[in-house]
């Protein structure tokens, strides 16, 4: 949702206020985030906030405000920059500095199933098993 162009976008920087207006969106309240995800099909999911782990859902806010923060400086350097790259190299700069944190997700929090796996083995295995 948040790169779909719209009919309406006559302009780069038209195109950049509409996305500042969808992350604002999605960094609005504690459930808004959901606005920005995009889920398969799937009438049986029911509650969608419960599919993402706690841990992806703070790196997807996290991506927000990065993404916020560096188009709200290609807004503003744009006219006189007009490249991507050094936009992008500011944004992250200033994201850092605000305490951004540019999110690499542990294999065991993306992957639940195994860490679930993984944890009912060893209680089942406890009595056999061991550090060495």
């Amino acid at each position: 949702k948040l790169f779909l162009p719209a009919a309406n976008e006559e302009n780069c920087l038209v195109a950049i206020d509409n996305q500042i207006a969808v992350l604002q969106d999605a960094l609005s309240a504690p459930l808004s985030y959901l606005t920005v995800v995009d889920y398969v099909d799937d009438t049986t999911a029911g509650d969608r906030s419960e599919l993402l782990t706690d841990y992806q859902v703070w790196a997807i806010r996290q991506k927000c405000q990065l993404l916020f923060c560096v188009l709200n400086i290609a807004k503003q350097k744009m006219p006189s920059v007009q490249n991507w790259d050094v936009v992008c190299a500011q944004g992250l700069e200033v994201s850092r500095s605000a305490g951004v944190l540019i999110t690499r997700a542990p294999f065991l929090e993306q992957n639940k199933d195994i860490c679930t796996a993984l944890q009912q083995y060893a209680r089942e295995h406890l009595s056999v098993l061991s550090v060495e």
